[in-house]
């Protein structure tokens, strides 16, 4: 029993919905070559991949197992026999990635136009692109455009209360197209900007959205299901009954509001029973009433134009309560929060352009980890996220922390595998970025728990390039070097692993531009283990640290926006020697009950005494090797094998803190996430500063304008001057003599170069009141002539 036995029987009545093995028959006289079959390899010429067939007239069903989040993708086989099977069926759209459809509801009781001004206002009008319609007000229909791959959308464009505008893409929807035929019998069309019916649309033709548009309609990123299975049935048959408490009644009353507003009723029902179920896992009294209730006002909704039947509303609503997809998301995220979620409505199933939803396809598989599965692949990954969340503070920051300090405790005797010429050194750095005052110090405090460090690593602020070798060696006094208290170069070592910190990029920025500064390439030997010391001509100033000698880490707190500096020095591939975390991180929550506990994590103590390599997976050493070998052919940028360099320093880190001496296969997969997330850090920093330096210039080019036109109105004001007091003088020349003060007389008083401004005087000198015009005569007077 799902709610009641009334509702369960009824979500059990699924006669009303259409089979589309069974609806294969059409007309005679349907002309064949304007069909599924004979249009949809047009379409794939054309850059399009998921076609699918439709029965003639109808939005849906489309083929099971093509539509959804995760779906697959039919190849050109497939294709082919579908429109063997379906040759005079509709056709279909499902949004490829790296496009979306933004769908206009514009007719009566729809205000999809609206919204859509509203948003071209507020972002900047849309370039032109092609129109998926069937219907002839001007202004409804699908607009295509390219978009960046690999980002959810948010399902639909909401502004001001208008909706009816929703966002068509890969996971969400799919549009029905040319050569389709509307329910009403009008033929979908691809129509221009201009209202002009065009041919079949090629994807690499369409428009780029604008970057504004693109950073609106982003969604927030979705947990990874991946590997949660969840036991619907009984879930629901644990669904709380009984009075509803304030937070189940006041969702109640707010899912009722929405659906008497306008905008997609599939997708604000969604919403609110996935917001719903949440309340249920945990534990709020009455939810089972309150999805009762939500039901009957959907099916009410949604059958009172008498477009759909009872039982065709009571099977949506039941989907919704039942789909697999949203019940693995509260499994696999315990912090998610739908509201603010917007396209988790749209997630777990694809769903027809106004239409019912389709029978759910098969469910995502995992293509490699993602953020939820990263953070759950292993036991100490899982601790450091629940101990960032229960310090509000966000993983990934956090973990970037934990692996310099990790890394610190690895002996410097121990080092990578001579891959390729000598022996490589785990010494890293860490950039965690965000904005001033978001966090990082506290990132790198709840890292200082998970991974303490003891007295004999030196945790210091950084200095000059010079002064790094001073942090590990001083040179031996006579009486030490008699007793033989240094070693073989003469140096008394202090210590073995230091960890740098820089709270402020600046100050990195401020040592490393200093005049001969050598803070940055001793920065990059430091990373690869090399000499920190200088060859003085005096033995007194001389420090000597050798090779794979010492330990280094550093962590830099990065501005996003004050990062030039250290991008800057890309040439010498400072960046790619670093890797970037994001301190930010929209999940993270009030804490309820104060901060969490943290315990150490349990690390590896008992390393060798003596040097050792450490033993990397066989994928770790290829991946090196084959890009190594890809770079002596001249192909790739010299710099990446510093960032798979970084990679494999990080699966190092990685294994530390699993409490592990030597990494697997696991910690080079997991790598690859934190690598990813790197670049993406990384990128997003350039962004920022290029955002920064557009910002510089368009405030420049505004201050230059200004004083230009500030130049340009004193050199007016200027030459104004001049020619009203030409003109006073004409006119007082002119009356004296006893001639008639026309505009005319004073004309020829004034010298050519001046003409241009004499209307310009003469309007001044008129407000003013310093000159009077008789409009009878047209004649000027001095304002004393005229009194007399």
């Amino acid at each position: 029993m799902l709610l009641g036995e009334d509702l369960d029987a009824a979500f059990d009545d699924d006669d009303d919905e259409i089979d589309y093995d069974d609806d294969t028959s059409e007309p005679a006289s349907f002309d064949t070559s304007t069909g599924y079959g004979a249009a949809a390899p047009a379409y794939w010429k054309s850059g399009w991949r998921a076609i699918l067939p439709l029965p003639r007239g109808r939005k849906f069903p489309p083929p099971s197992g093509y539509t959804g989040d995760g779906a697959a993708v039919p190849s050109y086989a497939d294709i082919t026999a579908l429109g063997e099977d379906h040759p005079t069926g509709n056709l279909a759209l499902v949004m490829p990635d790296g496009v979306i459809g933004i769908d206009v509801d514009d007719y009566p009781g729809k205000r999809g136009g609206e919204t859509l001004a509203k948003a071209e206002s507020a972002w900047g009008a849309l370039p032109p692109t092609v129109r998926s319609t069937s219907r002839d007000d001007g202004v409804s229909g699908i607009l295509c455009f390219r978009v960046s791959p690999g980002r959810r959308w948010k399902s639909q464009l909401d502004l001001g209360g208008t909706s009816d505008v929703e966002i068509i893409q890969r996971s969400h929807r799919y549009s029905v197209v040319w050569p389709s035929i509307h329910p009403t019998g009008n033929r979908y069309r691809w129509l221009n900007d201009e209202g002009v019916e065009v041919g079949i649309p090629s994807v690499a033709d369409l428009p780029m959205l604008p970057d504004r548009w693109a950073k609106e309609l982003t969604a927030a990123s979705v947990p990874s299901t991946a590997g949660v299975t969840v036991d619907v049935a009984e879930v629901l048959r644990a669904v709380p009954d009984g009075d509803m408490d304030q937070v189940v009644a006041a969702r109640l009353d707010e899912a009722m509001t929405d659906l008497r507003g306008g905008g997609s009723r599939h997708d604000t029902t969604t919403r609110h029973v996935l917001a719903l179920l949440r309340f249920a896992e945990q534990g709020h009294p009455g939810v089972r009433s309150a999805l009762t209730a939500l039901c009957e006002a959907f099916v009410e909704a949604v059958t009172a134009d008498g477009s759909r039947s009872k039982a065709s509303a009571l099977g949506e609503f039941k989907r919704m309560l039942t789909n697999e997809r949203g019940h693995a998301l509260i499994a696999a995220s315990p912090t998610l929060d739908f509201d603010e979620l917007d396209e988790v409505a749209g997630v777990a199933r694809g769903v027809v352009v106004d239409g019912a939803p389709p029978p759910t396809g098969p469910p995502a598989t995992a293509s490699g980890f993602d953020d939820d599965e990263f953070w759950s692949s292993c036991e100490s990954l899982s601790y450091i996220r629940k101990s960032a969340y229960g310090r509000m503070v966000g993983p990934w920051g956090v973990l970037g922390a934990a692996i310099a300090r990790a890394l610190c405790l690895v002996p410097p005797h121990g080092a990578l595998p001579a891959l390729i010429g000598g022996r490589g050194s785990l010494n890293h750095f860490v950039a965690l970025t965000a904005p001033s005052g978001a966090g990082k110090g506290a990132s790198e405090a709840v890292a200082n728990e998970l991974v303490p460090h003891g007295p004999e690593i030196g945790n210091i602020e950084a200095g000059s390039g010079e002064g790094l070798a001073h942090q590990f060696v001083r040179r031996a006094t006579a009486s030490e070097i008699k007793q033989e208290e240094c070693d073989a170069h003469g140096m008394i070592w202090l210590r073995r692993a230091c960890l740098i910190g820089v709270s402020e990029v600046d100050t990195l920025t401020a040592l490393g531009n200093r005049s001969s500064s050598t803070l940055l390439s001793k920065m990059r030997s430091g990373w690869s283990g090399e000499e920190l010391g200088f060859g003085y001509a005096t033995a007194e100033k001389a420090l000597h640290t050798g090779k794979h000698t010492y330990r280094l880490a550093m962590t830099i707190g990065v501005q996003p926006e004050r990062a030039s500096g250290l991008l800057g020095d890309s040439s010498g591939g400072t960046p790619q020697r670093i890797s970037w975390f994001s301190v930010l991180d929209p999940r993270v929550r009030r804490l309820p009950h104060g901060p969490v506990l943290i315990e150490p994590l349990k690390l590896p103590t008992d390393w060798p005494d003596e040097p050792w390599t450490i033993s990397v997976p066989d994928a770790a050493a290829s991946a090196v090797l084959d890009a190594h070998v890809a770079r002596q052919r001249g192909e790739g940028d010299a710099l990446d094998g510093h960032a798979l360099f970084a990679r494999v320093k990080v699966m190092v880190a990685l294994a530390v803190l699993d409490g592990r001496m030597e990494p697997n296969q696991g910690d080079w997969e997991r790598s690859g996430v934190v690598m990813a997330h790197s670049d993406a850090t990384r990128a997003s920093v350039v962004e920022t500063l290029k955002a920064v330096d557009r910002e510089a210039a368009a405030e420049k080019g505004e201050r230059s304008g200004v004083e230009r036109e500030a130049a340009v109105r004193t050199e007016y004001d200027t030459k104004l001057n001049r020619v009203c007091g030409v003109i006073l003088r004409a006119v007082g020349r002119l009356t004296e003599a006893g001639k008639p003060a026309t505009e005319g007389a004073i004309n020829r008083l004034i010298a050519g170069r001046d003409r241009a401004m004499k209307p310009d005087a003469l309007e001044a000198l008129i407000l003013h009141g310093d000159l009077i015009r008789d409009k009878a005569s047209g004649e000027f007077r001095l304002p004393k002539e005229a009194a007399a």
